[in-house]
């Protein structure tokens, strides 16, 4: 009797020995039919948005006498990110057959924004601190995410104003995007103020040794806020105490002490000016770099917003000052701040790491924070 046209296998296996439902073929005559793509491996590279698929580390063949065979692939590129399927084609006599492979497919970034605003304080020394920032990422295919980057630098290191970077990679592909924030050099427990104004009665003890004023370089960034009297007497002054020599301005010009000038030009209300006392450690006083032609030389007390007239008479807002020794070692150097759990204002030192608020009555007017 004669059989049909088809193939019968008798497979046996022994008992714990794994059984594949394997398909076969059908010959027609003409050979052997595939019935079966099946693959083996695992996939080892990702797969991205606008390339081929990557089939590395997978290996095929057609169920019927495991021949190894390269089909044929669809999609030929990826164009759309996330979960999908790779379709595998192989045909052979006459049939097609097909297998599907699920794969994820990774989105290419394309930008990285920015929003928001920086919350807290930075300081040096301490962490980036992003508080108040969103970092939103956006793919070529137009979607988009929220993402938490990579931060350089990922702590302050200097002081002012600092650009961080911040940056994202995906798919081999890194985004990136800048900002800029001021970066105080005060502790944590302190905000940086534009500047100190005192109304007449405030004022903030340094120190109350004196020193030889030519032993240092002093400088002052101070804005005149009332301008009274004339040089040898009721002037507005920034730094001194009575009998010692004091550096100030007056209605007309500048002074040290009892000697005045009305050059390099008389001074304006709320025009800020930068004022070197001993700039050359010669007790030579010096405005915005041009010489009054002063001197005085003696010692000083290191008294801010202090004049030989009294505290009434002193006037002015005071944005940093500092006083330096030939050898470039600082002596002092404040910054005005409020201290943050309780308003209070006043002068840091960053030489002492000292907190100096004031030493008279009344109460300081404060600049906006920095």
């Amino acid at each position: 009797m004669a059989r049909d046209n088809c193939c019968d296998f008798n497979m046996k296996f022994k008992e714990g020995e794994t059984k594949f439902d394997l398909s076969f073929g059908i010959n027609d005559g003409s050979g052997v039919l595939p019935a079966e793509i099946e693959v083996l491996g695992q996939l080892e590279n990702v797969q991205l948005v606008g390339e081929a698929p990557d089939l590395t580390g997978l290996s095929f063949n057609v169920i019927y006498h495991k021949k190894q065979i390269d089909p044929g692939v669809s999609p030929t590129r990826y164009v759309v990110g996330g979960q999908q399927d790779v379709t595998l084609s192989y045909t052979e006599n006459g049939v097609t057959i097909f297998k599907q492979i699920p794969v994820d497919v990774q989105r290419i970034p394309v930008s990285l924004t920015i929003t928001g605003d920086w919350e807290n304080d930075q300081h040096i020394n301490e962490p980036v601190d992003t508080t108040g920032l969103v970092f939103t990422v956006t793919y070529e295919d137009g979607a988009s995410q929220v993402v938490t980057p990579v931060i350089t630098p990922s702590v302050w290191t200097e002081a002012g104003e600092q650009e961080v970077v911040f940056s994202y990679t995906e798919a081999r592909v890194t985004v990136t995007a800048q900002a800029t924030v001021y970066v105080s050099r005060l502790p944590v427990e302190y905000r940086e103020v534009e500047y100190l104004e005192s109304t007449g009665t405030q004022y903030i003890t340094v120190s109350n040794t004196a020193v030889n004023v030519a032993d240092y370089r002093f400088y002052y960034k101070v804005a005149p806020t009332y301008l009274a009297g004339s040089y040898s007497g009721g002037y507005s002054g920034i730094m001194g105490a009575n009998g010692t020599p004091q550096v100030g301005f007056y209605y007309g010009g500048w002074t040290v002490g009892n000697a005045g000038s009305s050059l390099p030009y008389p001074p304006e209300l709320f025009k800020i000016y930068e004022l070197e006392y001993s700039k050359n450690f010669d007790a030579s006083y010096f405005v915005d770099g041009l010489n009054t032609g002063l001197t005085r030389a003696g010692n000083m007390t290191l008294k801010l917003f202090y004049c030989e007239a009294g505290p009434a008479s002193g006037k002015a807002r005071l944005y940093y000052s500092y006083a330096v020794d030939r050898n470039g070692d600082y002596l002092y150097e404040v910054i005005p701040c409020r201290r943050k759990s309780d308003g209070v204002a006043g002068l840091y030192d960053l030489v002492a790491d000292t907190f100096l608020t004031n030493s008279g009555t009344g109460t300081f007017v404060v600049g906006g924070d920095v």
